[in-house]
């Protein structure tokens, strides 16, 4: 406990943010739960049990945001509240895949799962030794670049910001999510038969093109309306920094389905250099932006300038990648 609390304290002092030491305690068991539904969700996929994988994504979504709202509705536990509807939502979907996997997960003997588990686990070492630190660095990255905001631009933009990008991105997940469950399947088993999956990659992104452009365009010019018709005048300050993200959230929105790619045809440790070189340059961004802008809102959209054209590029790599086992 002693160990705990010291971390909360030093956590809270790099942020600068001593309101949310109480909350800290439950970043493990959101941790717990997040991984246990992946294991859960990656093993429904595999044996093609989609409607599971939906049936967890949208108990998950309306108990998440039925807690919240109804807690909010009573005005009671404040913050808290949010959390515990985060954690509601994420302990019904692991247990919803728990429950519709269980039978496959013991339907053969131990003696046989013991040794197929054994030979995996010498077939697919690179992905707790490679993408394990792939995943960390994921899950801090966003948390470090709101800190930097909070540093070098104060709590009102880096708020603005955090709130942007939770509403752009819900979206974009949950779109994202249920395509990249069929896609990883599809793309898995084509590359074992030795086939071709550029033709499922472009099937894949066209009708995220074709439903991303025009919504880049409509936030381009319209999220200042968009955001104050949705949120009231008091957001126009979300809508200015919705306009200046939207191209880094599209290709966001375009290459979430396939960031598989590099894990199916063994790229583990390209892709993850690829992601700190991503990370670093995000980093980059926010610190030389300080230094040679004044407004908040310069820096913002060299990051976002600068993440767009390296997503770009990721996209281009997936695609090279791919074509290398026909």
């Amino acid at each position: 406990m002693n160990c705990s609390s010291s971390t909360s304290r030093t956590i809270v002092n790099i942020i600068q943010l001593p309101l949310l030491e109480p909350y800290l305690y439950f970043i493990p068991i959101s941790v717990l739960l997040s991984g246990s539904y992946q294991v859960l969700n990656y093993w429904q996929i595999r044996n093609k049990e989609y409607g599971s994988v939906s049936a967890a994504s949208v108990t998950s979504s309306v108990l998440n945001n039925g807690t919240k709202i109804s807690i909010g509705f009573m005005g009671i536990l404040g913050p808290l509240g949010l959390i515990l509807g985060s954690l509601a939502g994420q302990i019904s979907s692991v247990l919803v895949l728990l429950k519709q996997s269980f039978s496959s997960l013991f339907k053969k003997g131990k003696t046989d799962m013991s040794n197929k588990m054994r030979q995996n686990a010498i077939r697919y070492k690179n992905f707790p030794l490679v993408s394990m630190p792939h995943a960390f660095t994921d899950a801090v990255r966003e948390l470090i670049i709101i800190s930097l905001i909070l540093y070098y631009f104060g709590g009102v933009t880096m708020g603005i910001y955090a709130f942007v990008v939770r509403i752009l991105k819900l979206p974009i997940g949950m779109i994202g999510t249920s395509m990249s469950q069929v896609f990883f399947q599809e793309a898995s088993e084509k590359y074992a038969n030795g086939e071709d999956v550029i033709p499922l990659i472009k099937r894949t992104l066209l009708p995220l093109i074709k439903i991303g452009l025009p919504v880049l365009v409509l936030f381009m010019y319209f999220a200042d309306d968009l955001i104050t018709m949705a949120f009231s005048e008091k957001w126009v300050a979300a809508g200015i920094y919705a306009r200046i993200l939207a191209p880094w959230l599209f290709f966001n929105f375009l290459i979430s389905p396939i960031t598989q790619v590099p894990n199916i045809v063994g790229k583990q440790r390209e892709v993850f250099l690829l992601s700190l070189l991503g990370f670093g340059s995000s980093l980059c961004t926010i610190v030389v932006g300080h230094s040679l802008f004044v407004l908040p809102e310069d820096t913002i959209m060299l990051f976002s300038i600068v993440q767009s054209f390296y997503l770009f590029f990721v996209i281009l790599w997936i695609v090279k990648i791919a074509q290398r086992k026909a």
